[in-house]
């Protein structure tokens, strides 16, 4: 191979290498430009539902009930297997997993309906809202959450 055809065999190279270089990038600017749609339509569509969550007429709130699930693994660890028996037999038990669940957001509506001045007075720990009366609400949601529904809604 002379000079000249290592010469013209690397350009060719350095031609092919560009190009595919320049066809990555297209193809990653492509996918950028999907992924900042991608977001701004989640965006609008968190705002829509922020909104909506906010004004309803209806008091909402948010649940994180990961702590409950880590109280309620380590009971059945523990050999509890009747968990509608042994609640009744241990109400205490219900106590301690409502200081499990937080709650994470509150709506308007709540707020009227607790008389509360803001969010902060209703946003922490579930059992600092429960009356005892409410107890038996919070069991059966407790309950119906173990049957591996992800939903729970009662009228108080």
């Amino acid at each position: 191979m002379n000079g000249l055809e290592w010469i013209i065999g690397v350009g060719v190279f350095l031609l092919f290498a560009f190009g595919m270089i320049w066809l990555l990038l297209r193809h990653t600017q492509s996918r950028l430009q999907s992924l900042v749609r991608v977001d701004a339509t989640l965006r609008e569509s968190e705002e829509r539902h922020r909104i909506f969550f906010e004004n309803v007429s209806i008091p909402l709130w948010e649940e994180d009930f990961s702590d409950v699930k880590v109280f309620i693994d380590n009971l059945k660890q523990d050999g509890v297997t009747n968990f509608q028996a042994y609640f009744e037999e241990h109400p205490e038990i219900i106590i301690q997993c409502a200081k499990c669940a937080k709650i994470i957001n509150v709506n308007r509506a709540t707020l009227a309906l607790y008389c509360a001045k803001n969010k902060d007075e209703l946003i922490g720990s579930l059992d600092t809202v429960l009356g005892e009366e409410s107890y038996k609400t919070f069991q059966d949601e407790v309950l119906t959450l173990m049957e591996g529904n992800t939903t729970f809604s009662t009228e108080i």
